[in-house]
């Protein structure tokens, strides 16, 4: 993975991907930057997080994500503050929001805040910040539909609004018609919609663009100045943040459950792989490119019938995963699939052994034998080819796929070859053939 930037209302995700190819995340609260650098990307692009209701990202996790190598990036709202704040231990901040910040001409958090709706509305946005708001009014006084005082007279009244009222609408509402006359109120309510100016998206805009530069060049890995000091605090937090580290009172039922049921021994094999292939990826800094994960998040979706944004948000409702963390269960698939990429041959012996200790062996050993001993004597009786040569590839994959829809769930010959530990197709193509031979060499034989 190259990039995972937060955002939420000053940014959407497809104007993230016109841009940039990154993984979007949600909002960063505390503990999501330590989470982001799990999945060892080259760099984390801070832009929205929350102020209120749930705990801010820590001082400390971007510390730890510098520490490791990342370049960590901060621009236009939680990202400017806490780069204003990190600027000097390798944090770099982007935009004339953070430049504010740094300077001392902006100092309260409530200049960024702003109410937003939820995840499934787009977080769209329902005040408006200062940082938009002033060079909005600077820029209607420029324009001449304000005057400079007036300009600052609608600055100050919208700062001593609570951030969670702060909209254009009320500014206008509120203001003195011994200060702003009806007239330029409306001159103003009809120049906005045009002109006014998105600061915190302009300076998202910049980050993505700046990381996009600097993925084109040679990049090493951040260097830091300081050491990183492994607290007790820290300890405590990050045993708390673990990844998807879920102990409420209901999934503890839930694996109750599961103890109790039939699936409690194929679950926990199932997790045991999963945990060995996440910290083989991670220790080996294993990427994912952006083009592995749409394929990934594809083909499950197709696989469990999610075809819908509908389908696929209820899905996620029923299971109890936020949208990160179901990005983060198709990341351990392409690890346990990169994993036995790696080192097909190894893998192949533990499958060997799975089968000796399940039981599967003898029968599958059997058939290994008899159709060699049926190949071997067509070949010989008729000088006919066992291999694939024969037979054209899209007939076998017609054949083979016939009673396999969408390529047996993995949506394309290659995905299943590759899920199947497969060297190349061709190696797909010589199993096929044989199988195909073997089949039509006992029926003639019962015929």
């Amino acid at each position: 993975m190259t990039a995972i930037v937060f955002i939420g209302p000053t940014i959407s995700e497809a104007e993230v991907l016109s841009v940039l190819d990154a993984d979007c995340w949600s909002p960063a609260a505390q503990g999501d930057v330590y989470r982001a650098v799990q999945q060892r990307p080259r760099f984390i692009g801070l832009i929205d997080g929350y102020f209120d209701g749930v705990a801010s990202v820590w001082h400390k996790e971007i510390l730890w994500a510098l520490s490791e190598g990342v370049t960590v990036l901060g621009a236009s709202s939680m990202g400017a503050l806490r780069a204003a704040e990190l600027s000097a231990f390798g944090m770099t901040g982007i935009g004339q929001i953070f430049k504010g910040y740094q300077s001392g001409k902006i100092e309260d958090d409530d200049e960024v805040a702003v109410v937003h709706g939820p995840a499934e509305l787009g977080y769209l946005p329902l005040s408006e910040p200062m940082v938009n708001i002033r060079p909005t009014l600077e820029g209607a006084a420029a324009s001449k539909v304000l005057s400079k005082e007036q300009s600052q007279y609608l600055c100050l009244l919208a700062k001593s609004m609570d951030y969670r009222e702060r909209t254009w609408e009320q500014v206008l509402e509120r203001s003195s018609s011994n200060e702003l006359p009806k007239s330029v109120r409306q001159a103003l309510a009809d120049w906005l919609p045009e002109n006014r100016i998105d600061q915190k998206k302009l300076d998202a805009f910049e980050l993505l663009e700046t990381i996009k530069r600097t993925m084109a060049e040679v990049h090493a890995p951040a260097q830091v100045s300081f050491t990183f000091e492994h607290t007790i605090l820290w300890q405590q937090g990050t045993a708390s943040w673990s990844v998807r580290q879920d102990t409420s009172e209901h999934s503890r039922n839930v694996l109750d459950e599961l103890m109790l049921s039939d699936q409690q021994f194929a679950v926990r094999q199932k997790a045991l792989l999963r945990k060995s292939a996440v910290d083989w990826a991670f220790e080996r800094d294993v990427e994912f490119s952006a083009s592995e994960r749409r394929e990934v998040t594809k083909r499950f979706r197709e696989q469990a019938g999610l075809l819908s944004g509908a389908q696929l948000a209820n899905w996620l409702s029923a299971n109890d995963l936020s949208a990160e963390e179901f990005k983060e269960l198709l990341i351990e698939e392409l690890s346990v699939a990169r994993l036995a990429e790696d080192d097909p041959e190894v893998f192949d012996a533990h499958a060997l052994g799975v089968l000796k200790l399940e039981g599967a062996y003898e029968s599958l050993a059997r058939r290994a034998l008899h159709k060699a001993e049926i190949l071997g004597r067509r070949e010989g009786e008729t000088g006919a080819e066992t291999s694939p040569s024969g037979l054209h590839p899209t007939v076998l994959e017609d054949w083979f796929f016939r009673q396999r829809p969408n390529y047996g769930g993995f949506g394309s010959v290659k995905a299943f070859v590759a899920a199947h530990g497969l060297q190349s197709k061709d190696d797909f193509y010589t199993i096929l053939a044989r199988e195909y031979l073997y089949l039509q060499q006992l029926e003639s034989d019962a015929g």
